[in-house]
């Protein structure tokens, strides 16, 4: 698992190659299982692979330009009446649980946030038809990679402390 972490880029350029769906369904599996506050699993997931509504999420995110490539997207969703103060923490869980099964199936992947933006997540309720207590919180392009990145060394011991500052 460690080899997915320090390994998982974020990939903004895709081959034109659809994902499969039994592929699309072990990573959304991967999200169900991500740990989540009080057992509540506030989160849902809008699988986005018309290219239609591709391009109106590009208009509304504009870090987003990444799905003129990728085939699909993951808008990560959460349900404030189930979990008013821990939704976004166990909604990024999720999002990161889709990110390392994605790349342990040789896809790449671009976490984009949503929330806080107010805008955002307003124009993503409008366009993706959101029940008024679905907030979105992230959207994550997915697609064969077509650009491979170094792993950089991230690991600092100056930022690790023992029982106390």
């Amino acid at each position: 698992m460690l080899d997915a972490i320090k390994n998982r880029r974020s990939i903004r350029k895709y081959k034109s190659k659809p994902v499969p769906p039994e592929m699309v369904e072990e990573i959304l599996q991967a999200g169900f299982y991500a740990p989540t506050g009080r057992g509540v699993k506030p989160w849902h997931f809008v699988v986005v692979d018309d290219p239609a509504v591709l391009q109106e999420i590009m208009k509304i995110h504009p870090y987003m330009g990444m799905l003129k490539t990728a085939p699909m997207a993951i808008i990560v969703c959460g349900d404030t009446a189930l979990s008013s103060d821990l939704w976004t923490a166990d909604c990024a869980a999720a999002t990161e649980n889709i990110l390392l099964q994605a790349y342990e199936l040789g896809l790449g992947t671009c976490w984009c946030g949503i929330e806080p933006n107010a805008f955002r997540m307003e124009a993503f309720s409008k366009l993706l038809g959101l029940p008024e207590n679905v907030k979105a919180y992230s959207g994550i392009a997915v697609g064969f990679p077509d650009e491979e990145k170094p792993v950089p060394d991230r690991y600092d011991a100056k930022a690790v402390h023992r029982n106390h500052w």
